[in-house]
């Protein structure tokens, strides 16, 4: 089968990663896969869906599906959920230890991540405030103990993530938390050598990098409100850190309250109280990551992903072979297209799958 995505911008996002393993993955499938892509270009959003009347259309959390009742109130068609998952031998890989990006970053405190895109809707500043709440009534050695290393993607063309990341800069000083910044290509090992820096901030991370700071964090502060599904949290569950999530959006959907994480309100007293239980309780770290492992084994895997969209194009398969797609006004079957729209939505930007 020839199928098309189509993604207004084709970054380093989750809905970009979502959209880039599901095409390789389908192309496993034996399936023709080509991605078009634009920079929010209006012509190349939505134009093809109201054309063309979609026969399934595949949302990827129950809270999109929300959005998407709200935003398409004319649309009688209630959406079929499909979870994103990742590709586990991706995080599976031993670390380079000898990598220099590696080197620079290792570090014997516990890690506190987060990992977002520098965007303001991210609310990051949460996750800052949240730890310096925690860490500024500590004694001085518990303090130099703990590192919160704020990462994702960073693009210095963007003016949004340029002011952002210097609005966070400023932010950590006021809270008397020092920070480091790191840029792929900055080779410092002033993070080794000065143990007063509370606050790292990463930008635009390699893969290497994530794999050593997923496999020794101590916990994720995932600090979005609204996100419609947000992969991180499920590659951190995968990894075993705990996650500490806004009950709001698709984290309800994959973070499970009191087993694999806590969800609670965006507030920095709820969020550092919870960050405090899970550092200074090992048997429950424990209890949260081997949780947390098992739930994105069983529910969001790459594999299960792609099995569940292929079984639904072979659906699809067989209801055009039945002659039950595309009934005419005169009661005539026409198979020359049809299509699945695979809605998708982060911040306001829209993803497409078509098939034809």
């Amino acid at each position: 089968m020839n199928i098309a995505f189509v993604h207004p911008d084709l970054g380093i996002g989750g809905a970009e990663r979502l959209v880039v393993d599901a095409a390789v993955a389908l192309k496993f499938k034996n399936h023709k896969v080509i991605i078009y892509t634009s920079h929010h270009d209006k012509t190349h959003c939505f134009l093809e869906t109201k054309d063309e009347m979609a026969d399934v259309i595949v949302v990827n959390s129950r809270f999109t599906c929300s959005i998407f009742k709200e935003s398409f109130p004319s649309i009688k068609k209630i959406p079929s959920i499909l979870y994103p998952g990742i590709r586990f031998e991706s995080y599976d890989k031993a670390v380079d230890l000898n990598d220099s990006s590696v080197k620079k970053i290792q570090t014997q405190k516990q890690i506190i991540l987060s990992i977002n895109r520098f965007e303001r809707k991210k609310n990051i500043e949460l996750a800052i405030e949240s730890f310096a709440e925690l860490v500024n009534r500590e004694t001085y050695s518990l303090k130099q103990d703990k590192l919160l290393v704020i990462t994702g993607g960073h693009d210095p063309r963007n003016l949004e993530n340029f002011e952002y990341l210097n609005e966070l800069r400023e932010l950590s000083s006021s809270l008397k938390l020092k920070s480091l910044t790191l840029y792929p290509s900055d080779t410092s090992t002033t993070l080794i050598t000065d143990k007063s820096i509370n606050v790292l901030f990463l930008p635009s991370f390699n893969e290497n990098q994530r794999t050593y700071l997923l496999q020794n964090a101590k916990c994720l502060l995932y600090t979005p409100s609204g996100e419609h599904f947000g992969i991180v949290p499920v590659e951190a569950m995968y990894a075993k850190v705990p996650v500490i999530a806004v009950n709001s959006g698709g984290p309800m959907e994959t973070v499970i309250d009191g087993e694999t994480g806590f969800l609670c309100e965006a507030d920095k007293l709820e969020f550092s109280s919870r960050l405090e239980k899970i550092l200074t309780n090992e048997n429950l770290r424990k209890k949260f990551g081997n949780n947390g492992k098992s739930q994105v084994l069983k529910n969001f895997s790459l594999e299960q992903f792609v099995e569940n969209l292929d079984r639904l194009i072979h659906l699809l398969l067989e209801k055009k072979d039945k002659g039950l797609l595309f009934k005419t006004d005169e009661g005539k079957i026409t198979f020359n297209y049809f299509a699945i729209s695979f809605f998708v939505t982060f911040s306001l930007f829209f993803s497409f799958i078509f098939f034809y």
